[in-house]
């Protein structure tokens, strides 16, 4: 237990009431609670191999309280967020998969951007379209009114109708290529996740592999 709700596990306003004392019973009930905390500070990371071994030995001596828990989790937070940034994210893995994952992320950045790019793209193609196809009915109908006072006006109506046309279908051919270049890259991004997970699977499992080797060593 930790006094008042405020201590070691949570905020450190306040210092936890066992300030002082002792423990001296190995095996108890505190004692394997100590323990438990421990190695779960240090299979996540929060501590030092160093702090690790120190913290095992003076507990195994009587000589590390819920209070010495408390402060090891302070020092912890107290350390600043660069510091803390070394082993956030891919830093805990080996070099070459590590490597893999970068080049896998920034590959998957780089496909969301050209992605949102090619959208936009269509979105503007799009409203093109919309624009021209309404001043090609527009010239339809003056050709329809000018046709029986003055042809060759009627004929200069039809021509930009046609110009039209020939824009408008040249833009649909082009987004219709976009939406086949899309869907490829949408496949090819589902690809890279499945790699890219795959990838943090196998560095996980190497990671809690050797943790696990060192916490058997250091028992």
């Amino acid at each position: 237990m930790c006094g008042g709700g405020r201590g070691w596990g949570g905020m450190y306003e306040s210092r936890p009431r066992y300030y002082g004392e002792r423990y001296d019973r190995r095996g108890g009930q505190e004692y394997e609670m100590l323990r438990d905390e421990i190695r779960k500070m240090y299979a996540a990371g929060d501590i030092t191999q160093n702090q690790y071994r120190d913290a095992l030995a003076r507990l195994d001596r009587g000589l590390f309280t819920l209070d010495d828990l408390w402060e090891l989790r302070r020092s912890h937070e107290q350390v600043k967020q660069p510091a803390r940034a070394a082993t956030d994210g891919v830093g805990h893995l080996a070099p070459d998969i590590r490597t893999g994952i970068e080049n896998l992320e920034k590959k998957k950045t780089e496909m969301g951007r050209a992605k949102e790019e090619t959208s936009k793209i269509m979105a503007d193609i799009d409203r093109s379209v919309a624009e021209m196809e309404q001043q090609m009915a527009l010239e339809a109908q003056l050709a329809k009114e000018a046709i029986g006072t003055d042809e060759s006006r009627a004929r200069a109506y039809l021509k930009r109708r046609q110009e039209l046309a020939e824009q408008v279908a040249g833009l649909a051919a082009t987004r219709k290529q976009l939406t086949t270049d899309l869907e490829q890259l949408e496949q090819a991004e589902a690809r890279l996740n499945a790699k890219l997970l795959e990838l943090k699977a196998v560095g996980q499992r190497e990671r809690l592999i050797r943790l696990e080797s060192e916490v058997g060593q250091l028992e």
